[in-house]
């Protein structure tokens, strides 16, 4: 809990990521 935002970041980050890993 040292840096809360991180997490919300990482998470966000990673379904954008997943979802420009679909399109081109």
């Amino acid at each position: 809990a040292d840096r809360p935002k991180m997490t919300y970041t990482d998470a966000l980050t990673c379904e954008i990521l997943r979802k420009t890993s679909f399109v081109p």
